[in-house]
């Protein structure tokens, strides 16, 4: 059943920043979003939070596209425009929104590109973010879509801001995971970056060196001091993501990453679930007889994790290793 609401309802839940409300009255009409993307247009301020009226319309669209991004493709265009407004609160909201919309399928705001490689120069530091996280996200299955923004992106890396240089190697590592050598001249920023005073830039910069290394180890292997350090850091993350860089990197060069044996093996007691599963594929990758009964020890956990984007559990984790090892 279609339901009709007036304009002025839905003006005032966005005002009110009523995102709940408004997600609910869209379950009952279609309308809802025509009149949320209406007021895109809107040039009032001071709405919540005292953002303008079209920003927070932009974060309704976001919010909604999250559970149904069918419903907000025909707000796609208009999101663009507001990419150029010259507020910052709107153009941040915007770019939210794209990205929300686009995050199943980055095809359908591919032409929202140029405007958001401009935005990676934005005077403010959470719109330089996103139009970093964005650019890795449109292109990590086709590079040439974002090949001129990736100079910039490397920049980016010596940002100020930790927000936006963890978001700038996010970004490099979700491309350089597909085409390692368009990233090539990062590598060096990268590894410079595990040393950051910013814990999530250490664990993107790790994040990253893992994904180029997938499919060019030689490129990274510079980056092993720095990620056995980082097998040490207080912040579980970071711990995971080096744990599975060495993985990657080890590979290929297992002996030169070996010294890190007895701190993976540390590890596989971590509290964090995705420290012991990383932990666990790498000593698995790297052979280590040393840690045999250890990974036996975690085959009957069933905690569930995910891995480089594979769901598993932490036994069948271990299980794996332990083959590993074996069939050496």
């Amino acid at each position: 059943m279609v339901v009709l609401f007036k304009d002025s309802k839905i003006k005032k839940l966005v005002k009110e920043g009523n995102f709940h409300e408004l997600k609910q009255l869209h379950l009952q009409s279609e309308g809802v979003v025509h009149e949320i993307i209406r007021l895109l247009d809107d040039k009032g301020r001071y709405g919540y939070n005292h953002f303008a009226i079209r920003a927070i319309a932009a974060k309704a669209l976001g919010d909604i596209s999250i559970k149904d991004p069918e419903a907000v493709k025909k707000a796609i265009p208009r999101l663009i425009t507001l990419l150029d407004d010259k507020d910052w609160d709107v153009r941040c909201a915007a770019i939210k929104a794209l990205l929300d919309i686009g995050w199943e399928d980055p095809e359908t705001v591919m032409e929202a590109t140029p405007r958001v490689i401009i935005l990676l120069e934005d005077e403010n530091e959470y719109i330089r973010g996103h139009a970093a996280f964005s650019l890795g996200m449109i292109g990590e299955g086709n590079t040439d879509r974002v090949r001129e923004a990736i100079p910039k992106l490397i920049s980016l890396l010596s940002d100020k801001m930790g927000d936006v240089r963890w978001n700038a190697a996010f970004a490099l590592g979700r491309i350089g995971g597909k085409d390692p050598e368009a990233v090539r001249e990062a590598i060096p920023n990268l590894i410079n970056l595990l040393d950051d005073i910013d814990r999530y830039v250490c664990w993107t910069a790790s994040f990253a060196l893992g994904k180029i290394g997938q499919k060019n180890p030689d490129a990274v292997k510079e980056g092993i001091p720095g990620l056995i350090r980082l097998l040490g850091d207080k912040d579980g993350r970071v711990r995971s993501n080096a744990a599975f860089a060495l993985g990657e990197i080890g590979k290929k060069y297992p002996e030169d990453v070996r010294q890190a044996i007895p701190k993976l093996i540390g590890l596989l007691e971590s509290k964090y679930r995705d420290v012991r599963g990383s932990a666990a594929v790498t000593l698995g990758i790297l052979g280590a007889e040393e840690a045999l009964e250890k990974l036996k020890e975690l085959l009957v956990e069933t905690t569930k994790v995910s891995i480089d984007g594979k769901e598993t559990t932490i036994g069948e984790l271990a299980r794996e290793a332990i083959e590993n090892l074996q069939s050496r």
